[in-house]
């Protein structure tokens, strides 16, 4: 591994629009689509890129969705490790030029390539993961277009969301 290892922001509690909420992203902006029952939801790389890695919880799935702006590759994890729920973040190290996640605690690490973990005793181990479809808005405004959309806007006081054509 290598890499400062500045941890970035942990992100819980995610919040979702409506796609007809997002007139200003480009229609060629790159999303992960992740469906569970189906039920879409859009993760577009825009707002995922602060904290590279969003924690949700998806039709009673605990899920990690993964993006490395390095490599430009998307990942869907499973939380549920071993029996436990863990809330997992960038760790700001990277293996082979790939985000590495930890869980929150930096007790574990894994590359998001290999997605497997890196370390100490569960080197080597696997970790699961559930599929993730990589497009553009615009096929999310045609094929989608009742999706829920994660978002996320860091602003100071006065601004508007610059994303949103309302809120």
């Amino acid at each position: 591994m290598k890499g400062g290892g500045k941890t970035y922001d942990l992100s819980v509690n995610p919040k979702f629009g409506n796609v007809s909420d997002f007139e200003k992203l480009s229609d060629h902006e790159k999303v992960a689509l992740i469906s569970f029952n189906n039920e879409v939801r859009v993760y577009p790389y825009f707002f995922t890129n602060h904290f590279e890695i969003i924690n949700d919880v998806f039709n009673n799935n605990n899920i990690a969705v993964s993006y490395c702006p390095l490599t430009k590759s998307g990942i869907c994890f499973n939380r549920e490790i071993d029996g436990n729920i863990y809330q997992i973040l960038a760790s700001g190290f990277l293996y082979k030029d790939n985000m590495v996640p930890a869980d929150k605690d930096l007790k574990f690490y894994w590359s998001q390539m290999l997605m497997t973990y890196i370390g100490k005793e569960n080197a080597g181990k696997s970790i699961s993961n559930y599929n993730l479809i990589e497009t553009n808005w615009k096929t999310v405004k045609e094929y989608f277009y009742d999706a829920k959309v994660y978002y996320h806007v860091k602003r100071t006081a006065g601004e508007t969301d610059p994303q949103l054509s309302t809120t």
